[in-house]
């Protein structure tokens, strides 16, 4: 090893030798923090050079310090000759060295850095101190910041390469470390494995499922600058690409939607029938409604005439090749009474039509405020054909008239004899075709446009079992929505329902012809039921599925691809019969038995599983009572108490009506004291109109002696005729009953005896909450 001395030399007289190893030039924001920390810090590391004989020292060792050294030099921060330490060595080894020192050392961990910036604000240091110290922007500052704030244990994590610095990032969605933990507890099963390149996006994904990102169309509606105004919280991810900012205070989004829509429906109030404000309005809302469509005003004659002549100047104008000022202004004047009498024959809607339709407000796609005017509801489309052909008898009745004045004129100004009379008066009429279609034209009413709903008949009376006119759009989503989840809860504990229903839906997907709605997405789809989630929570329902989920086999999801199938294949049969059953409950469509387009087999199979949807969800004021008309309220509780009663307790604010009504319709008999027995037996099961499921359930098509399906190929009863064995088709062995799970036989049988399933009957006992 050679001798090495440490000296101070002049900068000016320090050159890059030939022999440094890093021949690549540093990126510029990399030589900018250098230069920001050796202003602020000074060297901190000596300079390895050796003695060119030629009165410069060459850096062989330390090129990039060297080099942002004279670039301050430059620029004045240092003296040309400030004197630099070096450690000076022999020039043979300068290769090698150099060599050695950009090799064998070890960048420091990005987590140390982190707590290193964190430590300096701790002491006192400002975010811009930092940055100007170290060469760094703010925001860089801020970040590191962040990062170092995690929960220890996920820190911890990260130094151990547990998870990357891309998942690290997406932790510091939330400062709570208790909020990092529990979504680390949900995600963690995801950070290892054939799918662990996802595990950032699952975490950013949790870390946000209760708040509204700001690109959303409800955020946009509202707008991020009134929200902020009415007190709503906001995080900002700062290492997404476009600093995407999330609202926290989804409540409030929605107050503050709602708020908008009403101050825009509140002067449709007056002018309509109704006026709907919804967050969303689906196709099928709309599918279910008809639609009147705006005419064009009629002008009167001289404002129309007015119109026709400055039609012509204006285009002589156009047509001139120059025009003095004063024709400048006289256009000017022409055109703007053009738009005045433009404006005056836009179409409207007549107001004998709006007395029989609505409005719908709500928000586009875009987050732009959006106005369905002339929508008709179904029980309004009777007047509404009424109505039209009144006009349209009316209509014809003036063209009769116009057709006879018009004969009359031509027959008393003709000078022919009795005997010509008709002749002539037929020649007239045929000369004077064009004359006479003007009057004609002018006092001619056009019958009324427009589009009845999907399967509307107008000679129907109304079902008195279909939902009725005061329910809502909103309403009927949220019923269906809890009816949907009851179903759901019950199909995913009852294999053979599940397994009918979706053996029904390939059936009609595989063999049927044309398109035809399923009991079942055969593709799993989710149905929406988000916008109803509050009216879902803490439900009997909800809990039911819960405790299944948490019972399902699914960690063979996590094994790499190759192995998952074999690793299902190796599940005992109840454990696919329950992943079965809760699967195909996923794909359920939801849907009220009163809907126009309600699938059958979803109500037989309701009745089938004998869902006592009373048991699982009762009308409160909140979830149904306040949100329909309380003409509707007094019916209901005249039907199903009495009408003494519905008097009694009717008076004052339709909200205290409701509120009396939730405690009398409630499962709680306590609630229920003053009203007869007969009348609380009703109330306690009383559900609104499509609520309930029914339907037929349809006899096997082959006898009891002769199945179609035998457990294994056997044919027990058979009368042993040899066409009927032929058709006897062996069900698959995970379809049958099996006794071969001793090893989860006593942990499933615990697990249903803590849900209250009954063998015997095949059900869940679900009691009210």
């Amino acid at each position: 090893m050679t001798t090495a001395s440490v000296r101070k030399l002049a900068l000016n007289t320090l050159r890059i030798a030939p022999e440094n190893a890093r021949k690549t030039a540093a990126s510029t924001a990399s030589h900018d923090e250098l230069k920001a920390s050796i202003r602020a810090h000074g060297v901190m590391q000596n300079l390895s050079a050796y003695d060119g004989k030629d009165g410069f020292f060459y850096v062989y060792a330390g090129g990039r310090r060297l080099t942002a050294l004279q670039d301050l030099a430059t620029e004045g921060a240092i003296e040309a000759d400030a004197k630099i330490g070096c450690v000076v060595k022999d020039a043979k080894d300068a290769a090698e060295l150099s060599l050695v020192e950009n090799v064998m050392r070890a960048a420091m961990h990005p987590a140390d850095e982190f707590e290193a910036f964190a430590a300096l604000i701790e002491q006192g240091r400002t975010e811009d101190e930092v940055a100007e110290r170290f060469g760094v922007t703010i925001l860089h500052v801020r970040k590191r910041m962040k990062l170092a704030a995690v929960a220890p244990q996920i820190l911890a994590l990260y130094r151990e390469g547990r998870i990357t610095q891309e998942a690290l990032m997406a932790f510091t969605l939330s400062d709570s470390h208790e909020r990092q933990m529990e979504v680390w507890t949900k995600a963690e099963p995801q950070a290892t494995g054939w799918n662990a390149s996802q595990f950032p996006n699952t975490v950013k994904r949790l870390m946000n499922e209760t708040r509204v990102s700001a690109t959303s169309k409800l955020a946009r509606f509202v707008g991020l600058e009134r929200y902020v105004e009415a007190g709503g919280p906001i995080t900002q991810d700062l290492f997404s690409s476009n600093d995407e900012t999330f609202l926290d205070d989804v409540a409030l989004l929605h107050e503050l939607a709602s708020q908008r829509l009403e101050e825009t429906a509140l002067p449709l109030r007056a002018l309509w029938k109704w006026v709907e404000t919804a967050h969303e309005m689906s196709y099928e809302t709309k599918d279910q409604m008809g639609r009147i469509y705006a005419e064009a005003a009629e002008l009167p004659d001289e404002v129309a005439e007015e119109f026709d002549g400055l039609t012509d100047r204006i285009s002589a104008f156009e047509n001139a090749d120059d025009l003095t000022e004063e024709e400048h202004a006289e256009l000017a004047a022409l055109e703007e009474r053009y738009a005045e009498i433009e404006a005056m024959a836009h179409p409207v809607y007549a107001p004998d039509l709006m007395a029989l339709a609505g409005v719908f407000v709500t928000v586009g796609h875009h987050g732009d405020l959006m106005i369905e005017a002339g929508m008709v509801r179904r029980e309004d489309m009777p007047a509404l054909v009424a109505l039209s052909k009144e006009k349209e008898a009316a209509a014809t009745a003036q063209r009769e008239a116009a057709r006879l004045t018009a004969i009359e004129l031509v027959a008393a100004t003709t000078d022919e004899g009795s005997a010509n009379a008709d002749h002539d008066a037929e020649a007239s009429d045929d000369q004077d075709e064009d004359e006479t279609a003007t009057p004609v034209a002018a006092i001619t009413q056009p019958a009324v446009r427009f589009t009845a709903p999907r399967n509307f008949k107008p000679a129907r009376e109304k079902d008195e079992t279909e939902a009725g006119p005061s329910m809502s759009a909103a309403l009927v989503a949220d019923l269906q929505a809890i009816r949907h989840q009851i179903f759901q809860a019950h199909l995913a504990s009852d294999f053979e329902v599940a397994f009918d229903l979706m053996l029904f839906s390939m059936c009609q997907s595989a063999f049927g012809i044309g398109y035809s709605r399923k009991p079942i997405d055969v593709s799993i789809t989710q149905a929406q039921t988000h916008t109803s989630a509050a009216h879902r929570t803490g439900t009997v329902s909800e809990k039911i599925l819960e405790a299944l989920k948490a019972n399902l086999r699914l960690e063979w999801m996590t094994r790499p691809v190759a192995e998952q199938f074999g690793a299902l294949c190796a599940l005992s049969t109840s454990e696919k019969q329950a992943l079965f059953a809760f699967a195909t409950a996923h794909g359920v469509q939801q849907q009220l038995s009163t809907d126009s387009h309600a699938i059958q087999a979803i109500e037989a199979a309701g009745a089938r599983m004998e869902i006592a949807v009373d048991q699982n969800w009762r009308p409160t004021a909140a979830n149904y009572f306040v949100r329909v008309k309380k003409d509707m309220l007094l019916e209901t509780a005249r039907e199903t108490v009495d009408h003494q009663w519905a008097h009694d307790h009717s008076g004052g604010k339709k909200a205290d009506f409701a509120k009396t009504m939730e405690l009398a319709f409630s499962a709680e008999g306590r609630q229920r004291l003053g009203i007869p027995v007969d009348a609380a037996a009703r109330t306690a099961t009383w559900l609104p109109v499509g609520m309930a499921f029914g339907g037929k359930v349809e006899a096997p098509l082959a006898s009891a002696e002769t199945p179609l399906l035998a457990p294994g190929g056997s044919n027990e009863g058979s009368s042993g005729d040899a066409a009927a064995e032929a058709n006897v088709v062996a069900l698959p062995a995970f379809l049958m009953e099996s006794g071969d799970d001793e090893d989860h036989e006593d942990e499933d049988a615990l697990f249903f005896q803590n849900e209250g399933y009954d063998p015997e009957t095949d059900h869940f006992a679900v009691a009210a909450e």
